[in-house]
């Protein structure tokens, strides 16, 4: 039996004021900072072997500051990285609803509906953390992980590892920046502790930041 840790990163700028993402990158704000900082020490009692990481900045910066002084090795995997959002990245989340309502409705909404022809839709996310899971969970045998990754990513490994369909991707729990999620994996099957969950934040640091990676 190994423990599976998700983390979001951070908060970044472009979170603050609503800006989509995806694959490009805004830096972690002085808050997305406290963020990691406050869950490094809320974690820092966890036997955690090795920290798999999304290779965009905001993600691997969340990553250095959760390892802290420790002597854990940090793994860059391409597979974590934010859904390619194609044409949409770099845009305020409102001018995109302006611009394709029906796509956007799709995007939140109907997720296994959303098709995109700049970008990966929901299905190609699915396909690549399925791959991550595949490559990485069966082979670190008995080590426990900590995966710093995406709101969408993230969303997908818990809807992937719950047999749940691209349909149900928005269903359960919001993913703040750095909350963090609890799992054992034994003989190919997940369990969840929590999900979610926000207690490191303190009235400053929980402030601020965005559901998605806008």
């Amino acid at each position: 039996m190994k423990t599976i840790w998700l983390t979001r990163h951070g908060e970044t700028e472009w979170n603050t004021i609503r800006k989509m993402q995806g694959q490009l990158n805004s830096a972690l704000t002085d808050n997305g900072i406290q963020q990691a900082k406050n869950l490094s020490k809320w974690i820092e009692n966890e036997r955690i072997d090795i920290i798999y990481t999304s290779p965009l900045k905001r993600a691997y910066d969340t990553a250095t500051i959760l390892k802290g002084h420790r002597e854990i090795p940090i793994v860059a995997h391409e597979d974590l990285m934010e859904i390619n959002l194609g044409q949409w990245q770099g845009q305020c989340i409102s001018d995109v609803k302006a611009q394709e309502p029906e796509k956007h409705q799709a995007f939140w909404f109907t997720p296994d509906k959303y098709q995109t022809t700049s970008g990966e839709d929901f299905y190609d996310v699915r396909k690549r953390v399925q791959r991550f899971c595949q490559e990485v969970l069966d082979t670190e045998n008995n080590k426990n992980i900590l995966i710093v990754a995406h709101a969408i990513v993230l969303k997908s490994f818990i809807a992937y590892t719950k047999n749940l369909p691209v349909s149900k991707l928005w269903t359960g729990e919001r993913l703040k920046p750095t909350s963090i999620s609890k799992s054992t994996y034994m003989e190919r099957k997940f369990s969840y502790a929590y999900i979610g969950k926000t207690e490191h934040y303190d009235q400053e640091s929980g402030q601020g930041g965005w559901f998605i990676d806008q």
